[in-house]
This record gives structure tokens, sequence and C-alpha cells, in this order.
């Protein structure tokens, strides 16, 4: 099946992402929006809400709006509060996305319907719309620092590093120090990106609550 790379990233990963990483994360968002690199994310506590954060910090700067500026998707309408009337937010659990997540996810037998809802928008989020529009990178923090997904305690982030691998889209993990260190470069070499407004839009939640 034929795909181009897009002017995308995914920004996922765990809900328990540390406090100084998740700031982290939300400055990369605003950069990256502003730089015109479209975010993928999920909508969950923890990380995928800091890059989400990000876009939204830089819409008051007049660059696009939030539809232009990233993708979110859902696994099922009113996953933590959030709905797929909002601008930029979509469904992403239909069959063709179930199909691709059973083949990448180890224990697909054994997760119950919401937990295959979960796992199927990690497709969308790093290939994109029919798996044709993949992303340039996944940019991410998990407790074991994986580029892979194959250790168990990548938890549901695991599914997006595996997916990634096998179509061969780079990953940042930021909990390793290397990976953590050129992204505060990159951030510091940028003019005006690097601060993050106090505002928390309405509806999006960094808080660690189980998801």
């Amino acid at each position: 099946m034929g795909y181009e790379t897009v002017n995308a990233y995914a920004g996922i990963g765990s809900r328990n992402t540390p406090d100084d990483i998740l700031l982290l994360m939300r400055k990369l968002g605003k950069a990256l929006a502003l730089s015109g690199v479209m975010l993928r994310s999920g909508a969950a506590h923890g990380a995928d809400s800091a890059f989400e954060l990000g876009c939204h910090d830089a819409v008051p700067e007049g660059v696009a709006s939030l539809d232009q500026l990233m993708a979110i998707y859902l696994p099922w309408e009113g996953f933590n509060q959030r709905s797929s009337a909002e601008l930029g937010v979509y469904i992403g659990n239909d069959s063709q996305a179930r199909t691709l997540a059973s083949r990448y996810h180890p224990a697909w037998r054994y997760l119950d319907h919401r937990g295959r809802l979960l796992m199927a928008r990690n497709g969308y989020q790093v290939l994109g719309d029919h798996f044709k529009y993949h992303v340039r990178f996944v940019l991410c923090w998990t407790p074991d620092g994986s580029l892979t997904g194959r250790e168990r305690t990548s938890g549901g982030t695991g599914q997006a590093l595996r997916i990634a691998k096998a179509y061969s889209v780079p990953v940042f993990n930021l909990y390793r120090e290397e990976h953590q260190a050129k992204a505060e470069q990159w951030l510091s070499a940028l003019d005006g990106c690097a601060n993050s407004r106090s505002m928390q839009p309405s509806g999006i939640n960094i808080q660690r609550s189980a998801s």
C-alpha cells in the first residue's frame, strides 16, 4: 500500500509522565505548531494533553485554527469528557483501525472491548487517514525509555511504538537523556517559541488519572 510522510508528528506517552517532561512537551507542542508541524495524539491525561495544550498555546499567535494544528483521535465519544464536535478531534475506532491494532498488540485476544478501542486509535496517530499519511516521527515519554514497544512496561504507548517500528517511523523518547537534551537544544534555538501561556483551555486536563 502506497503512503507518504507528511509534516506531522505523534505526541503521546504515559499518563504518569513527570511534571518537568510535561512542561517540555507543552513547549515542544507549541513550537512545533508554530513551525507548521501538525500534532496527532489521543486525548489521554498526561503526555497527550501536554502536547495538545501546546497547540492551544499557539492559537493566540494567529498561526492557524486548531483543526489545522492537531488531529486528536478518541477511542469513543465522550472519552475523558472530549467530543468529536470539537475542532481537530475525531473518533479513531473503526474496523480498519481495529484490524491494524490486532496485528501489533501481543495480547489482543485478552483485551476487552474498551481496551481494543483504546489500542485502535494508535494506528491513526502514527499512520494517518487510511493509514497512508505517516508522521515524520513519534515524540513520547514512557517509564522504560522504549523505542520499540516490545517491553510490557511501555504501557498503552507501546502499541504506537510497535506500529512506528513496523513502518520505520523514528521514535524519540524523552525518558532518554540524549533525546531530552536534543529537544531542549532545539527549543532554545527557536526565537520566541519556548514560552507557554499559563491559561489552560477548558476540557483538557494534564492530571494523572486512570483513563
